[in-house]
């Protein structure tokens, strides 16, 4: 109990100061002082942190909030309206999109249109009403004045929500295999330059590829907004140069890279316009005409590379449901035909004995049943993927410990474990926080996980299942020392593919993998695998704890 306090405590701390170091920075580089910001990225961490589920996450952006006045020396009555309205507007926004089923990973269409309807456009009206309203009751800015806060506030905060909040979800999903994925390549990259063998085609061409995005996108974008215009010339959308840039990123490399793609350029935009540069401070002195142009630049970038990026999601599934239907067409035709024929020949035989009772061994009659058995499991397998590639993965979930799902798994596989001689080691206390699962999904996950262990290494290996408490989540992990995968592997064990007539493992490790992903997925988690030629391999995956319905 002491252990889980202390860890709110260092979540709630984290939120406050990141909330105002972000305020400060963001009001030291517009030189706003107490006036309103264009851009308000403050907003977006308050939804985002609320969406991750963190509890007591409202007391940070309180305590930040509160901060952040302080600093600029605000009057305590414009600190505690600006606080007021900040923290009901991210409890709502974070409240209207878990109850219209926003998926934080915003791979659908659908998320990210309700994602701009309510929280970049409509909750942020309850917002810049409360904060202008208490305002002005408190005499700090007069009747003329009620309209131009009111418009920058509901426009700032919304582009703080747009710009930071998708980038702060994605990477909270994914962050952790990112960062392992970059760092092998960066160490890969070193190795090379260090002994003058670099061979650029031997490393991730995507990982180039992107890098040479990010890259033009940076060059481009500073010549752009870095640069003193003339007016003849900023006339010209001279922005929108670096326009393809941030398309490059959510067509090729998903919603992650295209909002951090987004980010990076409306971050350029404003420091440059900030600075006195580019197109939009090189327009007339009215400087209500040069927030708006950047905002509405801000707000198309941004909408933009999301819907692309949800769009071209949306069209990855398509086709992954086309080609499971020629999966399943494949493995009837390819797998399945193995099993039966072996059946059929062994029955054949038994035919072509002579009279009406024929003998039948009982090692004969286990073979048939182990090989019917092998069939029907092909059979599910395939079922349940075509399943969950048409439709979505329901869950029943309940508040439940990781050690409680255990046992019935191991016992199934009891048989297995002693038939291949694997030393089975259970780390997985039964103290650890309850994660909000679905039980029977989860022991699938567990029976993949260890029946890949046993069938794809030697017999005498040892298993070793672990947890620990991660922030929010909890991390498992099911590592053998066996064998090991080579990297080029570890990159696409994950993926449902079609394999070569040859290729049986098109009923094992993939097949099982690729289940095993799309179940950690819809409970909101990740799942990877860290392994090594000869190293052992370890399989982990991450899931929220057990929370409150409620944001905070």
């Amino acid at each position: 109990m002491q252990k889980t306090l202390r860890r709110h405590f260092w979540a709630v701390g984290a939120i406050a100061i990141t909330y105002f170091l972000t305020a400060k920075l963001s009001l030291w580089s517009l030189n706003l002082g107490v006036e309103a910001s264009p851009l308000w990225p403050p907003a977006g961490i308050a939804v985002a942190v609320l969406l991750w589920r963190i509890r007591w996450a409202w007391v940070g952006i309180v305590l930040g909030s509160l901060c952040a006045n302080y600093a600029i020396h605000a009057p305590w009555s414009l600190a505690i309206s600006d606080t007021v309205g900040d923290t009901l507007q991210a409890l709502l926004g974070a409240f209207l999109l878990q109850r219209s089923g926003f998926r934080n990973s915003m791979e659908r269409l659908r998320d990210v249109l309700i994602f701009v309807g309510l929280v970049v456009l409509a909750v942020p009206l309850v917002g810049a009403t409360i904060s202008t309203t208490l305002a002005y009751g408190a005499g700090l800015i007069g009747w003329s004045q009620i309209p131009r806060n009111w418009e920058t506030l509901w426009i700032g905060d919304g582009m703080g929500v747009l710009v930071l909040t998708p980038l702060m979800l994605n990477w909270q999903i994914n962050g952790r295999v990112r960062l392992q994925k970059n760092w092998q390549t960066a160490r890969l990259l070193l190795s090379r330059c260090r002994s003058r063998k670099l061979d650029y085609c031997s490393l991730h061409r995507r990982t180039l590829e992107k890098l040479l995005m990010l890259g033009l996108l940076i060059i481009v974008s500073s010549l752009v907004f870095y640069s003193k215009i003339q007016l003849a010339i900023a006339l010209y959308p001279l922005e929108y140069v670096s326009f393809p840039f941030a398309i490059w990123a959510a067509l090729r490399f998903g919603l992650p890279d295209a909002a951090l793609a987004s980010f990076v350029l409306s971050a350029i935009a404003i420091s440059g316009t900030a600075l006195g540069r580019g197109p939009f401070a090189a327009m007339p002195a009215d400087a209500g005409q040069e927030v708006l142009l950047l905002q509405a630049f801000t707000g198309v970038i941004a909408i933009t590379s999301l819907v692309v990026a949800a769009m071209k999601a949306e069209g990855r599934k398509a086709e992954a449901r086309i080609l499971m239907t020629d999966m399943l067409i494949h493995a009837i035709a390819h797998d399945l035909r193995t099993t039966v024929i072996g059946m059929l020949m062994v029955l054949n035989n038994l035919k072509a004995q002579a009279g009406e009772k024929i003998a039948v061994s009982r090692t004969l009659v286990e073979r048939m049943s182990c090989s019917g058995e092998v069939q029907l499991n092909k059979l599910n397998s395939l079922l349940e993927v075509y399943r969950y590639e048409t439709a979505e993965v329901t869950l029943d979930r309940q508040s439940a410990s990781l050690a409680s799902v255990l046992p019935n798994v191991i016992i199934e596989l009891s048989a297995v474990l002693e038939q291949n001689q694997v030393t089975l080691e259970n780390h997985i206390s039964a103290d650890l926080p309850s994660v909000w699962i679905d039980r029977s999904q989860i022991r699938h996950v567990f029976w993949h996980l260890l029946s890949n262990a046993v069938k794809h290494n030697p017999p005498g290996i040892t298993i070793t299942l672990r947890a620990e408490v991660e922030g929010e989540t909890i991390r498992c992990s099911v590592a053998d020392n066996g064998k090991g995968i080579r990297m080029a592997q570890c990159d696409r064990l994950f993926n449902l593919k079609i394999a070569n007539l040859d290729d049986r493992q098109l009923m094992g490790i993939s097949l099982g993998l690729y289940l095993c992903q799309q179940i950690i997925s819809a409970h909101g988690g990740a799942i990877g695998v860290n392994s090594a030629p000869s190293c052992g391999s370890q399989f982990w995956f991450v899931l929220p704890l057990a929370t409150k319905s409620y944001p905070g």
